[in-house]
């Protein structure tokens, strides 16, 4: 397999890639990342910053390989900037996440040593009315997976280290994809590679280091779709929401601008997946529903998520931990 091909795989949660393309119409946006929903006063003086604990629930495959990891964390911060990178310098935002986990894999239960697996990842994006129009975007992943047809466990954690730069045309029609392997240089089938691609056409686009964030503007009480590219192929996808989002009171303890408190709030529980051939695990998540768009207290934020590890080797959970909001706004 190609280096790049294999880069897209590399792909650890909270990311998605979705596959399969399809005609949509383009997908409603709300501001729900502010108390007043339809009034917030402009981006302007926007910022938010959310912490996650990320845990692993181990699943036995029956192979030789299994996999355990520590407690891990994820976060990340919403800022209003004047984005360098679109003619004009229009305000809009900016977001970073941070991922990071340690953990290890056994071969025959013999430790085949500890690693660590990190996603740095930046992307800046429009405001609502302009569609939450994405900008440019970049991640910097370093993952450790398993081989699990290995013969012995010096075999099993195979390290890959990439970096993924994607920009976009005015017009929303191109993007351009740069992806290059730091630890690699020079090594046949790691050669820096740039890809243009065609991301114009009907329906609601984001790129996908802003999907997390994206899906707290949108009504998961009707089924949605929209384009984002699948890095593992460098081609145009399709994320869909499936089957029928469950309304709930979701319990959970984090803290609120530093006071902490168990809390039971009105949430939807929806999952998403790929569409079209091989479509892969769904991912389940669970946002917070604005139940007063004047007096939006937990801004839609995501409360918890579930993603599969490669080869289903066992489950992350993600779950929210600290949130801070801008009170202004």
């Amino acid at each position: 397999m190609k280096a790049k091909k294999l880069a897209g795989a590399l792909v650890l949660a909270p990311v998605l890639l979705f596959a399969a393309c399809a005609a949509q119409p383009s997908v409603p946006i709300s501001a729900n990342w502010y108390s007043s929903t339809n009034n917030y006063g402009g981006l302007t003086g926007t910022s938010e910053q959310l912490s996650y604990t990320v845990t692993f629930t181990p699943k036995d495959s029956g192979g030789d390989v299994r996999a355990e990891l520590d407690a891990g964390t994820y976060t990340t911060n919403l800022l209003a900037v004047n984005i360098p990178y679109a003619e004009g310098k229009p305000v809009g935002y900016y977001l970073e996440t941070k991922y990071t986990i340690t953990g290890r894999y056994y071969f025959k239960n013999e430790s085949c040593g500890d690693f660590t697996d990190s996603i740095t990842a930046k992307v800046w994006f429009l405001g609502v009315s302009d569609g939450l129009r994405p900008v440019r975007s970049e991640r910097e992943v370093t993952s450790n997976l398993p081989r699990t047809a290995a013969a012995k466990k010096e075999d099993v954690t195979v390290k890959y280290h990439y970096q993924y730069v994607a920009s976009y045309d005015a017009a929303l029609t191109t993007s351009t994809v740069t992806l290059t392997y730091p630890e690699r240089v020079g090594t046949e089938g790691y050669e820096p590679s740039v890809t243009t691609l065609n991301v114009g056409g009907g329906g609601s686009f984001f790129d996908n280091e802003q999907i997390l964030f994206v899906l707290r503007g949108i009504d998961p009480s009707a089924a949605f779709s929209f384009r984002t590219v699948n890095p593992s192929k460098l081609a145009v996808a399709t994320l869909a929401s499936s089957g029928t989002p469950t309304l709930e009171k979701y319990g959970c303890t984090f803290a609120l601008n530093g006071e902490e408190a168990k809390r039971d709030i009105e949430s939807y529980r929806v999952s998403i997946g790929y569409g079209g051939s091989n479509p892969g695990n769904t991912q389940e998540l669970v946002y917070a529903r604005c139940v007063d768009p004047n007096a939006n207290e937990f801004r839609n934020v995501l409360l918890h998520m579930e993603s599969s590890m490669i080869y289903d080797l066992g489950t992350y959970n993600f779950d929210l931990k600290e949130a801070t909001f801008n009170i202004e706004k």
